[in-house]
C-alpha cells in the first residue's frame, strides 16, 4: 500500500486576482491528486472569501478559456479544500462569518500553523 500524499497548506497574503487564481489553481490541482489541501487567507486577503465579491478580471480569463476565480472556488469547495479566513483579517476587512463563502472557517495564525504541524508542504502566495 502506498503512503497517502502529504497535505498542501497554502497561505494567501495578497488580494490580487492573479495570485488568488494561482493559489486556487494549486489547491484544485493538489486536491485532484488526492492531497488534503488547506488554504489560509491571511490579513486583507480575507476579502477574497466574501460571498458577495465581484471579480471584474474574470471576463479576461473567461475570454481566454481559462477558469475564473469563482469557478476555481466552486471546484475547490467540491473537492473539500479547506478555506480558512484569518481572524485578524476579518477585523481588518470588516467582514463577519456570515459574509463568507459557505463552508469557510475562521481561525487565527496559531490555529493554522498547528494544523500545518500535522505535516505537508507550506506555500505562501
Amino acid at each position: 500500500m502506498s503512503p497517502l500524499p502529504s497535505a498542501l497548506n497554502i497561505v494567501l497574503v495578497d488580494t490580487g486576482y492573479a495570485r488568488i487564481h494561482a493559489a486556487l489553481s494549486l489547491a484544485v490541482g493538489a486536491a485532484a491528486l488526492n492531497r488534503q489541501v488547506r488554504m489560509f487567507f491571511q490579513g486583507e486577503a480575507v476579502a477574497a472569501l466574501s460571498a458577495r465579491k465581484c471579480w471584474p478580471e474574470s471576463d479576461r480569463y473567461r475570454a481566454a478559456g481559462v477558469a475564473t476565480v469563482q469557478e476555481l472556488f466552486s471546484q475547490a469547495e467540491e473537492m473539500d479544500v479547506e478555506l480558512a479566513a484569518c481572524e485578524t483579517g476579518m477585523h481588518l476587512t470588516g467582514l463577519r462569518a456570515g459574509d463568507l463563502r459557505p463552508g469557510c472557517v475562521t481561525m487565527g495564525t496559531i490555529g493554522f500553523l498547528a494544523a500545518c504541524n500535522m505535516g505537508g508542504d507550506l506555500v505562501t502566495i
